[in-house]
């Protein structure tokens, strides 16, 4: 993917309303599986966008990107997870403790 075209696509869809956002949660946890890392990334970008709630019922697809061989997508992963509650983080709460000790940071 071109990094302008995916830069400007999440520049457009950081202007959406959360509604709007929560409508295509499944579009973006879809390209998670992209075979091209930067979808993934951008994927994970959009979905650092969507209102915490909606998105703690992805925690689990995102999670699984905490492993990714890319470390911009470990990256993004880290900071969508992020968004979500104390609640929802709890359960993935191993994992982030275990990018403390990334290779790439």
């Amino acid at each position: 993917a071109d990094p302008e075209v995916r830069f400007s696509a999440l520049r457009a869809i950081g202007k959406l309303d959360q509604d709007v956002l929560a409508t295509q949660i499944h579009a973006f946890v879809s390209r998670l599986e992209h075979p091209v890392a930067d979808v993934r990334w951008a994927a994970l970008q959009a979905l650092s966008l969507i209102d915490p709630a909606t998105l703690a019922s992805s925690a689990f697809k995102i999670t699984r990107k905490l492993e990714h061989v890319d470390a911009g997508v470990r990256q993004a992963a880290v900071e969508a997870l992020g968004k979500l509650d104390r609640q929802a983080l709890s359960g993935v709460c191993e994992q982030l403790v275990n990018r403390l000790e990334d290779v790439d940071s």
